[in-house]
């Protein structure tokens, strides 16, 4: 019998928060080879991520169980973190506390440890010492940082985890410097991973992506909500293999709705709500490259995205979005008044790439099945309801409607 521990509002560490209480029982029921462990409603305030771990469910009663953080604190590097080192030196250490997760950043570099933060283990005289190794060099003068973000959860290297019934709540009220260093996390990030549930999960105000997995198989979202988050809404990453994404709201995210990363193969994309998404950078709905083929997009309603409803991207033979069938969607109005399209696009990508499109679709894409689409436009933006890009090769349409557009359907193939 699977073990099940219940923990409240009531239940926090020394300091005062949830996420040490959270983590005990997720390791608690991991040791005894499985179980769940059930958050009952209220508000769980979060120092550093929870790490699932493998036959473990973390189970919430709804949205009304929320997960949210506490303020960011963010310090100049007083000198260089260097790689190799555990102790990191910042001008001042106030707020970062033990348990604390922690990205560093510089101008370089980026901010690439936000999507797997390191763990503070303890401050002492001025110094934060890790958990874990730097494997980066990050300088001082380049203007490296310390910052106390962190994704809420993390799978890393285990199967079988399931979530389910929880909205996690990334804003913080101080959040200026996160934005002003264009932070690029994830609510729920899943690396190195197989056979994942999250289902009936809200995620929202993230500071990157809303749901993102890289590297994992056998991927599951199901019935969720994923709005608001500043980058991609949903990210299956790199070459995670059989991605279901189904029945899911996903809207107001400031980057694509669904991007489909690099190698993300033998997938299904099903009766999913996308739309509203892409304003703050001029994206698209739903997006697909790099080897993602041989997948199922099908019965989705995608409107009022940015840019285009569904956009194919351009590459090479050896690496195109070969073999998808899209299949019985509904895409309509989406695109934005030209006077709207930033400027610095303008300057470097061709006009017709940018004004609203049903489906764009460029090569070099082979075997591409459209099938009983509704593609139709009633507000002006969407202009073109089909684009086919030369070196597209032996795309098939059948029992599409397409209705409403300035160009109801463009073939440059031929010229």
């Amino acid at each position: 019998m699977s073990l099940t521990i219940i923990l409240t509002p009531g239940d926090t560490d020394p300091h005062g928060h949830h996420g040490q209480a959270i983590q005990h029982a997720i390791d608690t029921v991991s040791l005894q080879r499985g179980g769940t462990v059930l958050l009952r409603n209220g508000r769980y305030v979060l120092r550093g991520p929870l790490r699932m771990k493998s036959h473990v469910r973390l189970e919430g009663e709804g949205p009304a169980t929320v997960l949210t953080g506490v303020p960011f604190v963010c310090s100049p590097l007083r000198e260089d973190a260097d790689i190799g080192q555990k102790e990191i030196h910042p001008v001042g250490a106030d707020g970062f506390l033990p348990g604390s997760g922690l990205i560093l950043l510089d101008k370089r570099n980026g901010s690439s440890m936000a999507k797997i933060p390191f763990t503070i283990q303890h401050v002492q005289d001025g110094v934060i010492y890790l958990g874990e190794f730097n494997r980066t060099d990050w300088i001082a003068e380049n203007g490296g940082l310390a910052m106390n973000y962190f994704p809420f959860i993390v799978i890393q290297d285990a199967h079988h985890v399931e979530i389910s019934g929880l909205c996690i709540d990334q804003k913080r009220e101080n959040d200026a410097v996160v934005l002003e260093h264009d932070v690029w996390g994830a609510g729920i990030y899943a690396r190195f991973s197989e056979d994942i549930l999250i289902e009936h999960v809200v995620i929202e105000n993230a500071y990157g992506d809303g749901l993102r997995c890289g590297a994992c198989m056998d991927v599951r979202w199901s019935a969720c909500t994923v709005r608001n988050n500043t980058h991609y809404g949903v990210h299956p990453g790199s070459h995670t293999k059989r991605v279901v994404l189904e029945d899911s709201q996903i809207h107001g995210n400031g980057s694509d709705g669904v991007y489909v990363c690099w190698g993300v193969p033998d997938s299904i994309y099903r009766r999913n709500h996308i739309h509203h998404n892409g304003y703050r950078i001029h994206r698209t709905g739903f997006c697909i490259g790099h080897k993602d083929t041989d997948s199922l997009i099908e019965d989705n309603h995608i409107h009022d995205n940015a840019k285009h409803g569904i956009h194919i991207r351009l590459k090479t033979e050896a690496n195109g979005a070969h073999r998808n069938i899209f299949r019985n969607n509904l895409v309509e109005n989406n695109g934005r008044p030209w006077a709207d399209v930033p400027q610095q696009l303008k300057d470097l990508v061709p006009h017709h790439s940018l004004e609203g499109a049903g489906i764009f679709v460029n090569g070099v894409t082979r075997d591409l099945v459209f099938e009983s689409n509704t593609i139709r436009n009633s507000n002006g933006m969407q202009k073109r309801g089909i684009h086919i890009a030369p070196g597209v090769v032996n795309p098939v349409f059948t029992g599409n409607k397409i209705s409403g557009h300035e160009i109801d359907f463009e073939d440059l193939r031929h010229g």
